[in-house]
């Protein structure tokens, strides 16, 4: 833990990590993503910690199109996950969210959708988890439900544009679909 100037304020460098790896993840700096994630595989001892730097490697590996190593480095975070226990492994905020965006990758909605929402109990953003329902929607061509969840996101200030241009880009692969 490094120490903030006199004020004895603790600061977690390693969660420091992973929130900076999910932003640079969120703009699209997969470099970046995976730079981080591999110090806090270097540095952390502690296994969630671990399970999301994983989690986040295979996020930045599937937007690379690297599906053989984004499927070993998921695969290394269940392994971990079963090790440390289900309930364990997701009680932070910050891992809730990772393996929502895990799991929305994989196409995996529903279990993205109650992960996400658990994340959206703890912190009160409440858009991750109306995405992965909105995702599911689209995926399972739902349209008229779909159309009613896209126009809140669409209009709401808490969404972020590049989540928005991602899933306008997103759906459209969806709604193409065979």
């Amino acid at each position: 833990a490094m120490h903030v100037a006199d004020t004895g304020f603790k600061v977690d460098a390693t969660k420091i990590r992973l929130f900076l790896a999910y932003s640079w993840m969120m703009s699209k700096k997969h470099d970046y993503v995976i730079a981080e994630a591999n110090l806090i595989l270097q540095e952390s001892k502690i296994k969630q910690q671990n399970v999301d730097a994983h989690y986040l490697l295979a996020i930045a590996f599937y937007e690379k199109m690297w599906l053989q190593l984004a499927a070993k480095e998921a695969s290394k975070a269940r392994i971990i996950e079963k090790e440390i226990g289900a309930c364990d492994s997701l009680t932070s905020a910050m891992s809730l969210l990772i393996k929502g965006t895990y799991l929305f990758y994989v196409l995996e909605f529903k279990e993205s959708q109650k992960l996400l929402t658990f994340f959206s109990n703890k912190t009160k953003i409440f858009w991750p988890a109306m995405l992965a329902e909105t995702a599911d929607l689209a995926y399972r061509k739902q349209y008229h439900q779909l159309g009613e969840n896209l126009n809140q996101l669409q209009r709401s200030n808490e969404v972020p544009l590049k989540t928005k241009e991602k899933m306008a880009e997103l759906l459209v692969r969806f709604i193409n679909k065979p």
